[in-house]
């Protein structure tokens, strides 16, 4: 094995060399450097004899040399080979060494030193740690899954060896084996993006401890969609006594690129009716019609999205259950009114009939005033057949009662034949402390205390009369809001 050894040459500002034609120098290396004293102008020398001729003007030259001999270098001039220099020893020195080390993770450190002879001069050194690796083991509990982004998947793996990994090699292949992405890691996941979509790509992992890379994991398969597939705004209703109308949100149009079908599936609950199952394309319909039996039985519907070739589920599924159709629902009959004191009215009606098992049955008492947009709501149970409601005095009113069935968070009503009411008017009470409080001579003021039942459609008449003309009185209409009136006589009455 051959090394290369560099020899510098220093000569004075005025050689013996100048003025002559051949400006050269021989440089001379002797195997075994102890006969270098004996080197003559003949050069008769033992051993092996290696030279280089180099022009004056230099002042370095570059022997290739065997490693780990030893030598004598000499530099004779081209013009007078009875002028050398004095001989210099070297030992030319090897690039590799072989040393037992012990398995595992260990770390061993190496210094260099270059030795030069004679004189036993040292070099600088150099130190260098090297670790002794165990080949790395295979990654365990590889995992690949789309991440719901455009053309991404997350890829996650376990290992656990005495060597720590200092990174791991992730390879996609596609379906022919082909390499078409390496991505490298420092952690034990990883987020690939831009990958091929709408086909079969398989992914492995390898450990990498310092430059050793260990063998690749179980390989796993994966399709990437452009988008995942999500069945979302699913809807039921019923469509007459014997259908059902499924209807979810259409697929956006991007994701049709992935060939994907749906599996639409119809259960009957509590029967021995096998499932209905339709499959359609993504791209075709967004909606269906079941046959169902009436009178609230329950059904379950499920879509989920699948891949075209295998079959296997692609997507989010979406399920609801409803009950097909109910039975028809009747309004309350036989509505009637009965006034009581201090303006509360009872408002009766007859139960209707109802299936317990097609959702809940309540009702709703409402009287809406004839004039403006007021009304009373009171909700009533489904066994109770009246309510007593609080109403004002002297006012118009249509009266009705509402029959509601809640049932799969759909509702119903049907409403009454409607009953006018108006409400009636107590007897006022009488007028006390009325008194004449000032007399003038042209006027008197009159007051009064206001009556201990505030009547909403009362008012007060003040009625004026002369006692030489009792036949010619004068009335004045005040409201109830007045306890005193300036008046030429007269007497107060509440009408």
């Amino acid at each position: 094995m051959a090394i290369s050894t560099r020899i510098l040459l220093f000569l004075p500002e005025h050689t013996f060399f100048q003025g002559c034609e051949d400006h050269t120098y021989s440089v001379y290396a002797v195997l075994d450097g102890n006969n270098v004293e004996g080197l003559s102008s003949e050069i008769v020398v033992k051993g092996e004899l290696i030279t280089q001729k180099i022009a004056d003007t230099l002042r370095e030259t570059t022997l290739s040399l065997p490693t780990c001999q030893l030598y004598g270098i000499v530099i004779v001039s081209g013009v007078q080979p009875e002028e050398r220099s004095n001989p210099v020893v070297v030992r030319t020195r090897t690039k590799k060494a072989l040393f037992e080390v012990s398995p595992g993770c260990n770390t061993y450190t190496y210094k260099v030193q270059i030795r030069a002879y004679p004189g036993n001069i040292e070099g600088p050194e150099v130190l260098i740690e090297k670790k002794t690796i165990t080949s790395p083991i295979k990654p365990e509990e590889l995992t690949v899954t789309s991440t719901g982004a455009s053309a991404e998947a997350m890829v996650s793996w376990k290992y656990n060896a005495p060597c720590k990994a200092t990174g791991y090699d992730v390879t996609v292949y596609d379906e022919s084996g082909r390499i078409i992405r390496t991505e490298r890691s420092t952690t034990e996941q990883i987020r690939i993006q831009r990958l091929p979509t709408c086909t079969h790509l398989f992914v492995g992992v390898r450990t990498r401890v310092d430059n050793i890379s260990g063998p690749e994991s179980e390989v796993k398969e994966v399709v990437i969609n452009e988008l995942q597939m999500i069945v979302e705004d699913l809807m039921v209703e019923n469509v007459g006594d014997n259908y059902q109308k499924v209807t979810w949100k259409p697929a956006p149009v991007s994701s049709y690129v992935c060939r994907r079908n749906y599996v639409v599936t119809q259960l009957r609950a509590a029967s021995n009716d096998q499932p209905t199952v339709v499959k359609v394309k993504v791209a075709e319909k967004s909606e269906l019609i079941f046959n169902t039996h009436p009178g609230c039985n329950t059904y379950t519907y499920e879509i989920v999205p699948i891949e075209e070739s295998t079959g296997e589920t692609r997507g989010t599924p979406a399920s609801l259950t409803r009950r097909s159709q109910p039975p028809k629902l009747h309004a309350p009959t036989g509505v009637e009114v009965e006034q009581q004191q201090g303006g509360l009215v009872k408002i009766s009606w007859r139960k209707v009939n109802h299936e317990i098992s097609c959702g809940v049955l309540t009702y709703a008492v409402y009287a809406n005033k004839t004039m403006g947009n007021d009304y009373t709501r009171v909700p009533a149970a489904a066994i109770e057949t009246e309510k007593v409601v609080q109403l004002d005095q002297c006012t118009d009113y249509i009266v009705y009662v509402e029959s509601i069935r809640t049932m799969d968070n759909q509702i119903e009503r049907v409403q009454s034949d409607a009953v006018r009411l108006r409400t009636k008017v107590e007897k006022p009470a009488p007028i006390v402390s009325l008194a004449v409080t000032e007399s003038k001579a042209t006027s008197q003021k009159l007051t009064w205390a206001a009556p201990t039942n505030q009547l909403k459609c009362a008012w007060y008449e003040l009625l004026k009369e002369k006692a030489s003309n009792s036949g010619h009185p004068v009335v004045v209409r005040l409201d109830l809001v007045d306890t005193s009136r300036l008046a030429a006589g007269g007497r107060v009455i509440l009408l």
